[in-house]
This record gives C-alpha cells, structure tokens and sequence, in this order.
C-alpha cells in the first residue's frame, strides 16, 4: 500500500511539474484592448496591431476598437496604418490604450503605383490618376472596364458587347489613330496583359491611370494611348486573414424604345398600302393581309417577340483569399468561381481563377517573389437570330396547338421562328490561360539596387459552333459546322536599375535604367464544314461532312527591344522635376526604321511649402505641374511592310494547282513610328483641411507621322497602300474633385464628381489640296480634316413635307406630303452630294457624381453617370432588314409618323414600295444620357454579434446597376443600336466576411 501512494504523490507531483511548465506562459499572458483614432478623431478601421517578434496580431474594427492577448507586460506591440506614421510601445502595467495614428501628410502623401516604383503622390509632376478600388469593385462584374466607368476624368468607357463575358472600350483622352488601335496599355503587376477582363476584380489592390506623355513614356511604344497600372494583393505579417466574398442576383431588360404592338404594326402596313394607292383609299384587309395575320387580328391574339425571346437571367459570384505570413515569408492566394445567364436563350458565360502572389525575403540585401495566376472560361455565344425578333410582325403565331413551335409563324417562309433558330444552334468559346511572373531584387550596394523580372503567359482558345439542318441558315446545306482554336504567347524580360539617395536630407534623387526585351506570338485555325448525316454530333461531328471548306490559318510574331532612363530630382520638398527617356525597335518596320526615340520633362512645385502661403489656413495642398513629351505608337501588324501574298488556287493543264497572288495592299517599305506629343498642365489642391481636395488639367497632344491608308492609283493593281501622312490633335480639361461634407465619429458623408470635355481633330490626311488650294478629305472613309475621327456624314434633316405647294419651285420638287425635307446646305437649288453635313459623334464632355454616407455600420453608395453631346446613327430607325423603312413589311421601333391626319409627326409617311430617299437623316438621333449606374445600400454588423465567432467583419449588401436611364436614344443602351446583344439592369445580394 505505501508504494502504491508513494507512486499516486509521484505522478501527481509530475503532473503538477507539466501543468507549471505548460501553463505558465498562459497565465503569464495578458489581454489588452484599446481604440485607434486618427488626428480629427475618427476612427481608424483595419489598423494592423502586431506584437513585434511573433506573427501575434490583429486589426481594428469599425468602430476602430481592437482586443489582443499578449505574451505580458514586457511586449512590444506596432500600431502600422497606410499613410499614417508607425507607432510602437511596450505594454507595460496598463491595459486599455488610445492610440492616436498620426498622419505622414495630409491626404496627398499616399503612395502611388507609377510603373517600375512608387511615389509619394504630393511628389507628383505628370498626369496620375488614382482608381478608388472599393467603390470600383460596387459594380459586379467581369468587365474590369466597366469598373473604371465615371472613376477619373479624362477616361471614357463606352460599351462594346453586353452578352455575358462581353467587353467593353477604353479611351483615354480621345482617339490619336486611325489604323492602330485606341485601347491603352494594360499592365498587371508590372507586365503587360492583352487581357484585362481575365483578372478577378477580388483581387485588385490599386488601379492608376498614366494620361500624359510624362507618365507613359516609361512603357513607350505600347503606351501611346495611354496606360492602366493594377497591382494585386499581396500577403502582408500577422496571422492568415481569410476573406470570402459571394454574390447572388438577377437582370432584366432595359430599353426605352416600344416596338409595334398587333394592333399598331397592322395600321402602318394598312396605312403603306394605302400610300401606295393611286387613289389614296384604304385597301381591304383581304387584300393586305395573309390568312395567318387576319386570324391573329380577328382572335386578337399578338405575339410579343420580346417576351417570348427574353428571360431574366441569374447571376452569381464566389471568391475566396487567404493571405498572412511572417518576416522573411509572406504570401496572398484566392480563388473564384463566376456564373452568368445572359437575357438571350443560349448565351452564358462561366469563369474560374486562381491565384498564387507569394513574397521571400532572404536577406536584408536579396529578395524574390513570383505570381501565378490560372484562368479558364466558357463563353456560350447566341445564334444571331435573337436580333430577328424585333423586326418578325407580330401578327403570327409561335406555337401549333400541341404547344410544338413552328417553325415559319407568318405565311412567309423567308421569316423563321428565332426561338426555332435558337434552338437548333450553338456556339461556344473555351479558354484556359495561365500567367506566371518572377522577380529577384538585390542590394549590392548602399543605395543601389538591381531587379530582375521575367513574365511568361499564354493562352489558350478553342470554339465551335454549329447551325443544324433545320436552322435557317443551314437547312439548304445539311447543317454547317465551324470549329475556331487559337493560341497566344508572350514573354517578358526586364533588367531594372535604381538609385535612390538623400541630399543634405533636403533633397531627395533617383534614377532608374530600364533594358527589356518582349516577344509576342499568336496564330489561329478557322475549319468549316457543310452536309451533315445527322445532327448529333453537332460540330464534334465535323469529320462526317459531306464538304470540308479549306482551312483558315492566320501566324505572326512581333518583338519589341527597349531602353529607359528616368531621373527625379526633389529640391527641398517644394521642386520637383522628371526626365525620362525610351527608345524602341520594333519588329514590325523596316531595318531603317525600326527604332523610335520618345523623350518627356516634367516640374512641378508645391506651392504651399512656400513661405508666403504658410500662413493661409484655407490652403492645406496647392500644386502646379508641366509636362511635355512623346510617346509612340506601332499601329500596324507585322509584315506590312513587306510585299504580302495570299493563297489562291489556279489550272495548270487540266489540273488546279496552288499558288499565291499579290494582295490588295501595296507594302511599303517606309512607314515608321506614329508619335504623339503632349503638353500636360495640372493644378492639384487641397483645402479646408482637405476636406474639398481635387485636380484640373489642360492638355493638348498632336499625333504626327499618322499612319494612313488610302486608295492607290487605278491601274497599279492594288487598292490601298499605308503611308505616314496624316496628323490628329486632341485638346481637353480634366476637373476631379471630392468633397468631405461631414466628417464625424459616427457620421460621414463624401461627395465625389469628375468633369471632361475633349476636343478631337483630323490636321492633316495626304497633304495633297484640289484646285483651288483646300486639302483633299477622305470622303470614301469619312475623314475630314478640321473634323474628328469619329463623324456622321449624312444629309440634314430638315422636317417633313406638308403640302404640294409648298414642295413646288424648292430643292426637292420630285417630293410628296409625307417624304422627308433635307436642307440645301450649298444653296445650289437641288440637293446633291454636296449637301451632307459632317457631324461630330463624340460627346461634348462625360463625368460623373458619386456620394458616399456612413452612419454607424451603415452605408450607403451611389453614382450618376452623365454623357452629354453625343450623337449615333440608329439605322434601326432606316435600314430594312432591321424594320426601319416603314414598309409594313417588319416589325421594328415605335415611331411617331406622318398622316395626312397626323402632320406634326417627324418620320415619313409608311410606304409599301419604296422608303424615303432620306429616311437615314432622321435616323441620326441624340446619344447623350444620363444614368443612375449604381446604387448599394450595406451594412456591417456590429463586432460585438461576430466577434465571438471570431470574425473581424461581416457586411451584407444590395446593390442595383444601371437602374434608371434617361436619353432620346432608341435602344437597349445609348452607347449601342438595338441589333448589339440588349444592355440590362440588375439587383443583387451580396455578404463578405473576414477574420
């Protein structure tokens, strides 16, 4: 017995030894809590607190309270803010701290991405604009363009394809080119990316925009039209931080346009026969109207093509991160998933990513890290026949009466059901693209260091699509298939090196050198097939085709090799100047003009540093800055400068042979470099203790050696030949301005506005005048020189005709009541091709006002966006095919037309055998609008509710896009005609947490 309770006193004096041991640090632990304010106040949310030497840590909520427990009262803990100095104290006794974050500046001192480095953004002297990323990211979507919409001055956003996965352009400060593209540089984490829209919007960590020639000429030849700078999220100390984003909602159409109804479409075919009538009588309606369209109007039973093409399609979205790290190791990875229906039966689009940023500190001197980003997609991509709908009369009937569709619903067999089409096709488009990034950086003396990046993508496309034997357009020949794959390579390798040093602690230098070599590739193989078995292969069934038509192959590569040198000087906080300069060789041009030199300058001053304005409290930020310099554009596809051939079968004897002919285009040898020349003067300010913050600039850039076709000579027997002939001027102001209504502890209220006005003009064309001295337009091409880029050449609208006797002894004396009055613009008394007016299709000015209140854990979110000026050409109110013509033939849009019962109307009379001469003046519509784009309404729950799950913050969300349009424009969008995949407006729920 006595050993046995001397073995219990053992192991319980052991365990009383672990309990110590183990339990020790624990009670030695202490917990702390506090709130972190800034100068005014106001609370700070998401401060990193740290105790240093552990990866320990946390941030602040809300309402910029913190709670941590710490190793004891011997702890060192960080206090770390973006654009707020560092703090640090040792915990000491107490246990509940205030801490008070001062700011490094005023609002001005952020940090700014400006392409290869940083920089204070007071330090600024060319044209930068900051994207604010949270409110960017309030638009759901895949269309990063979309995003930028109304964020800066001077970048205008228009739509280019609504359908899921769609796209949309991107201008800024105006079109420079005719031949090359307008779209800017897109770069991503310091590499370029033909692809904007494959990166997950999740994973934006800031967006700038580099406008002048001072700020692009860093990336030279590619920049020319401006340049887009994202850089992602990266991993940051402190334990793994958790992010998940998700999102449900749901679209509907949206248009401001009514198209005829049963009822209307049947007076306007009655009322185009009784044109047409000699005797101006009504015709009978046996006479008017088929078997099938009088059944409908005698039942009343219309068919409302819209609604029974359309649906309100689903959306939703699922995005995950995780980021944290140490010291030495830090690292960021996400994934997403992206699902969306389309309006139109047989459109979709699905998308995943993943992404792996990761950052290695080995030493104090050497550091690497690499990204890996991953990609694939499926694009499902409508038959055209969704755009039939708006024009098949709707005196017709879908179904038979076992609820089958039929295929013809009029008695016209050239009019198919679009829900048949619909149905008996498809096309899709698969992608899989990776994007891999790495980069080395390495100190091997004081102040000088040397970076290395290499880039790697490529991308992978396949399509197919297939229109069975019962489509319309594929019946006559058994079904036609088509089968698309194309791939794109790029690399990148940069060699970096910068200087950066003080100056009597006053000034502050750097220099950058630059040495790059890019390469991209790309090619694509197009096969189509008719004359199918069956049709239940679909285009995987290709081989089966009767006839295989030959194969569409189109290769090129281009190189680009560069040198940059950037130099900036800071004079005690108050000077600034940048000097930069690139040269390029291109592959695209010939030996002698391969290369192009683009220089730029740029100063500023910081006014407010001055001693005369050191006393004026209203002015807290006052900069003026200039710029000038170049920048160039290639603006032709490789091998336009060599004599190009194109495959061509031809008889040899009895036999066909292959062979090659001389294209249509004349190679010329000669052609170099578009350049563009920029003059840049800003004035950034800050006032009221920044409340009221903003920038104004003036620019004017000339565009010179442009790169122009034309038509040759008759008898050289070619058409057209590229020659640098041509020069373009874009003038403009830029105003962006943010106000801080209210700023309190509970209360915030931001209002936020951006103001452009951009004026485009053609200088110079051929160089050659006519006769009488004038320079020569391009009238086949619609330039014009004094004009934009962008114009309508069309005759003047002028009313419409009322009577005979006004219409005898005018310009039009062949014209009737009802026909359309154009304006004699050359007082000739006849009208003629002289007579058509140019008129400019741009926009006058865009901008945009957004305001933004916090209460509490609420905010609310909301922008308006505004084009005003704008003018389109709507040829669904003139051409045939999409019901314009007013020939009672298709069904098209609503309009407002002459009767001699009805003369205040503003389209011609309905008229069965011929539209109006002149029907396409009336078709040039006001394209301004007005739009609410978004409008979202969150709310943060209160830490108190989610800090026992451990959770940092929980926000759930609704957010409306383009809810409310206001325009003249007859369409789906004002920015596209009514044939372009329709725009839509959408709702939808949202929820994000984090830890």
């Amino acid at each position: 017995m006595g050993n046995l309770t001397n073995e219990k006193a053992k192991q319980g004096l052991l365990l009383v030894f672990f309990l110590c041991t183990f339990l020790w640090p624990l009670a030695a632990q202490v917990e702390i809590s506090g709130n972190v304010v800034d100068e005014n106040g106001i609370p700070l949310i998401g401060v990193n607190i740290l105790e240093i030497g552990t990866s320990n840590g946390t941030t602040t909520d809300l309402d910029g309270n913190f709670t941590l427990m710490v190793s004891g009262n011997d702890a060192m803990i960080e206090f770390t803010y973006v654009g707020h100095h560092t703090q640090r104290m040792t915990v000491g006794p107490d246990r509940v701290f205030n801490i008070v974050l001062e700011a490094e500046s005023e609002m001005l001192e952020e940090i700014v991405v400006t392409g290869y480095g940083t920089q204070r953004k007071s330090d600024l002297v060319s044209s930068v604009a900051v994207i604010e990323v949270e409110d960017a990211t309030r638009v759901p979507t895949t269309n990063i363009a979309e995003m930028l919409r109304g964020r800066s001055p001077g970048i205008q956003v228009t739509l280019a394809d609504a359908r899921p996965g769609g796209t949309s352009n991107i201008l800024i400060r105006g079109r420079s080119s005719l031949l090359g593209g307008n779209a800017p540089l897109f770069i991503i984490d310091g590499v370029p990316a033909d692809n904007i829209n494959a990166i997950n919007p999740e994973d934006v960590e800031s967006i700038e925009v580099l406008k002048d020639a001072s700020a692009q000429a860093i990336y030279g030849a590619r920049a020319s039209n401006g340049v887009i700078l994202v850089t992602t999220k990266r991993g940051g100390s402190g334990g793994v931080k958790v992010n998940y984003h998700g999102f449900y909602g749901q679209q509907w159409l949206s248009k401001n346009f009514d198209l005829y109804s049963g009822e209307e479409w049947a007076q306007m075919r009655r009322e185009a026969f009784r044109t047409d009538n000699p005797q101006g009588d009504y015709e009978p309606d046996e006479f008017v109207f088929t078997s099938i369209q009088r059944e409908s109007l005698e039942s009343g039973e219309f068919v409302d093509w819209e609604d029974e093409v359309m649906r309100n399609p689903e959306q939703q979205n699922h995005s995950l991160s995780l980021s944290g790290g140490g010291e030495f190791t830090k690292f960021y990875a996400s994934f997403s998933y992206w699902d969306q229906k389309g309006l139109v039966p047989g459109s979709a689009y699905k998308r995943g990513t993943a992404r792996l940023n990761i950052d290695q500190k080995v030493s104090d001197k050497l550091s690497f890290g690499a990204n890996l980003y991953l990609l694939t997609d499926r694009q499902d991509i409508e038959t055209n026949a969704y755009t039939r709908f708006i024009t098949l009369q709707p005196l017709a009937k879908v179904r038979d009466d076992n609820g089958e569709l039929l295929r013809f619903p009029t008695d016209n067999p050239n009019f198919t059901n679009p829900l048949w089409d619909l149905r008996e096709s498809n096309r899709d488009l698969k992608a899989n693209e990776y994007n891999f990034t790495l980069f080395g950086e390495y100190e091997f003396l004081p102040k000088i260091k040397y970076r290395l990046n290499a880039y790697l993508t490529r991308r992978n496309r396949t399509g197919g699509s297939y229109q069975s034997s019962l489509h319309s357009q594929a019946f006559a020949v058994d079904g036609r298939a088509a089968l698309f794959s194309d791939s794109r390579n790029e690399y990148l390798i940069e060699n970096i090196l910068t200087y950066d040093t003080k100056i009597s602690d006053v000034h502050n230098f750097d220099v950058t050198l630059l040495q790059s070599i890019n390469e991209r590739k790309y090619d694509n193989s197009t096969t189509e097939a008719t004359g199918f078995p069956n049709d239940l292969l679909g285009y995987n069934g290709i081989a089966s085709a009767s006839t295989i038509l030959p194969v569409e192959r189109v290769a090129w590569d281009r190189a680009l090799l560069s040198y940059m040198g950037r130099v900036r000087l800071n004079l005690f906080d108050r000077y600034l100047l940048t000097a930069t300069a690139r040269a390029d060789g291109s592959s695209v041009f010939a030996p002698d003009n391969k290369w192009g030199f683009f220089p730029s300058f740029a100063v500023g001053w910081k006014i407010h540093r001055e001693a005369f304005l050191s006393e004026v409290e209203l002015i807290n930020e006052l900069k003026f800055r200039a710029s000038y310099g170049s920048v160039g554009n290639e603006a032709i596809q490789p091998y336009q400068t060599l004599g190009l051939a194109s495959p061509e079968n031809y008889l040899f004897g009895d036999e066909t042979a292959g062979g090659y002919q001389a294209g249509s285009s004349l190679f010329n040898p000669d052609l170099k470099w578009e350049t563009s020349t920029t003059l840049n003067i800003g004035l950034d300010f800050g006032l009221l203790k920044n409340r009221v913050v903003g920038s104004f600039e003036f620019y004017d850039t000339e565009t010179t050696d442009l790169l122009v076709d034309r038509t040759t000579p008759g008898g050289t027997g070619y058409t057209t030949i590229i020659s640098n002939i041509g020069q373009v001027r874009n003038r403009g102001i830029e105003l962006g301005l943010e106000i801080g209504l209210i700023r309190s502890n509970k209360l915030n209220w931001t209002l936020m506005g951006s103001f452009t006005r951009n004026r485009n003009e053609i200088l110079e064309l051929f160089g050659e005048v006519d006769d009488e001295g004038n320079p020569l337009d391009d009238i086949s091409r619609n330039r014009f020189i004094g004009h934009p880029i962008n114009v309508i050449y069309q005759f003047q609208y002028d009313g419409i005709w009322q009577t005979t006797e006004e219409i005898a002894g005018s310009h039009m004396p062949d014209a009737t009541p009802g026909r359309i009055r154009v304006t004699d613009i050359d007082g000739d008394g006849a009208i003629t091709a002289d007579d058509r007016v140019i008129i400019n299709a741009d926009p006058d000015w865009y901008g945009n006002l957004a305001t933004n209140i916090s209460f509490g854990g609420l905010e609310v979110y909301a922008d308006v966006y505004a084009v005003q000026g704008a003018t389109r050409s709507n040829f669904f109110l003139a051409d045939y095919n999409s019901g314009g013509t007013l020939q009672g033939v298709l069904n098209g849009i609503k309009v407002d037309y002459w009767l001699p019962e009805n003369t205040n109307a503003t389209f011609p009379r309905p008229r069965r055998g011929q539209a109006d001469d002149y029907i396409w003046s009336a078709a040039v519509q006001d394209a301004s609008y007005v739009r609410l784009r978004t409008l979202s309404v969150a709310y943060h729950l209160p830490v108190k509710l989610i800090g026992k799950a451990g959770l940092g913050d929980v926000t759930i969300y609704a957010t409306g896009t383009n809810l409310v349009t206001w325009t003249d424009f007859l369409s789906y969008s004002p920015e596209v005609n009514v044939g372009s995949y329709p725009d839509a407006k959408s709702i939808i729920f949202g929820i994000k947490i984090s830890n």
